[in-house]
C-alpha cells in the first residue's frame, strides 16, 4: 500500500468546507451591525478638495499646514500642491484654504510657490500676510510677502504686490516628503 503525503495547504480547504456549517439567512433577519462613522479630518476633506480641483492629474500630492489667518480662532490650510505636469520650473501651486463646513472657502490659488511656506506677523485687511518662497528664472531663493487684499490673497508673489521679506516669522509648511492624494 502507498501512502501520499499531501501539503496541508492543499487540503486544508477542502477540511475547513466539510466542517463548516451553514445556516440559512432569512432576508428579514435583524443585524446587529451598527453603521461606522468616519470623521472627516482635515487631511480627508484636504483630499477630497484636491481631487475635484484637479481631477486628471495623475499622483497628485501635496503638504499642508494650518494657521489662523484671520484671527477668529479657526485655523485656515496652506496646503502646496504637485503632481504630474502640475509644477512648473519655479515651483508649484499653493491654496490658502477657510474651513467652510465639510468644504473649503479658497482665499487664494498662488503660483510658482516653492518651499518653505509661513505666515508673517503682518496683517492686511483683516488677514496675516504670507511669507513665500520663490525662486524665479534661476535666481537665488527669496522670501516674499504675499498680503490679503480684502477678497483674495495675491495670485503672484513675483509681481510688484509682493516684497521682499527676510525670512518667516512662523514656519507653516517645510521642506520634507508630500502626502499622496487617493484616487
Amino acid at each position: 500500500m502507498r501512502l501520499f503525503i499531501l501539503p496541508t495547504c492543499l487540503i486544508a480547504p477542502f477540511l475547513l468546507m466539510a466542517c463548516a456549517e451553514t445556516t440559512p439567512v432569512e432576508e428579514t433577519q435583524e443585524t446587529d451591525a451598527q453603521a461606522i462613522e468616519v470623521e472627516a479630518t482635515p487631511q480627508r476633506v484636504i483630499e477630497t478638495y484636491l481631487r475635484s480641483e484637479y481631477p486628471d492629474v495623475e499622483n497628485l500630492r501635496y503638504s499642508y499646514g494650518s494657521a489662523d489667518l484671520d484671527g477668529r480662532g479657526e485655523s485656515e490650510f496652506l496646503v502646496y500642491v504637485g503632481g504630474d505636469g502640475l509644477c512648473e520650473t519655479d515651483g508649484c501651486n499653493l491654496h490658502v484654504l477657510q474651513p467652510d463646513g465639510d468644504s473649503f472657502r479658497n482665499l487664494g490659488t498662488l503660483t510658482n510657490a516653492q518651499l518653505p511656506i509661513g505666515v508673517l506677523a503682518t496683517t492686511n485687511n483683516g488677514y496675516k500676510d504670507l511669507g513665500m518662497t520663490v525662486g524665479l528664472g534661476g535666481l537665488e531663493n527669496q522670501v516674499r510677502k504675499v498680503p490679503f487684499n480684502g477678497t483674495t490673497y495675491v495670485a503672484e508673489p513675483e509681481t510688484n504686490a509682493a516684497s521682499q521679506v527676510g525670512s518667516l516669522d512662523i514656519v507653516t509648511i517645510g521642506e520634507g516628503d508630500m502626502l499622496n492624494v487617493p484616487e
